[in-house]
């Protein structure tokens, strides 16, 4: 009985989700390009205020089906040096869908796990792309530190999800292990 309450409920939130995210994602596509532009602003605010390298602007250049292929470039010396955010960024919107169809939250929790996780990934955003434009010349002798940064933003949302959406569940979880670790029960 435990086993198929279980998969009913990984049923129910399947059929949650899968709508959730259809819709979140083809949302925030169609937004990319004003947030590729507010993440192009921070870019060149941070770098021009705490690094060395002179900035001249930014250029957004929404592309692609629903503009999944948006690049931003930051504009030094004349020179775009463009990076497609389109892929970087999609993982704030399946944030969104995975605590949408989390049942076990309150709205009022939801919401503010939700704003909580947003925050996160947009503060990840900007920091990735700032240090991508300052450092884009040694990431082109070594791209695989950036690739496997990239990596790590494909995990996040689902990661923010279960610590957020279910944190005193994992709470509860490493308590138990660190009691069974130290020979208490």
């Amino acid at each position: 009985m435990a086993q198929e309450k279980r998969a009913l409920g990984i049923l129910f939130f399947c059929l949650k989700f899968i709508p959730a995210v259809a819709v979140c994602l083809t949302l925030w596509w169609l937004f990319l390009p004003y947030y590729g532009a507010f993440l192009g602003a921070v870019g060149e605010f941070l770098i021009g205020s705490f690094t060395d390298v002179p900035v001249d602007g930014y250029a957004v250049e929404p592309d692609g089906i629903l503009q999944t292929a948006t690049t931003l470039a930051i504009i030094t010396g004349g020179q775009e040096m463009p990076i497609e955010i389109g892929h970087l960024v999609t993982n704030l919107p399946v944030f969104v869908a995975l605590m949408l169809a989390t049942g076990a939250l309150t709205w009022r929790r939801r919401l503010g796990m939700t704003l909580l996780g947003a925050a996160i990934l947009v503060v990840g955003h900007a920091t990735y792309l700032t240090l991508a434009f300052r450092y884009a010349g040694l990431i082109r002798e070594a791209p695989q530190v950036p690739t496997a940064l990239g990596e790590v933003f494909l995990t996040l949302p689902f990661l923010l999800w279960i610590l957020l959406g279910y944190w005193p569940q994992v709470r509860e979880f490493f308590a138990g292990t660190q009691e069974t670790a130290t020979g208490e029960v």
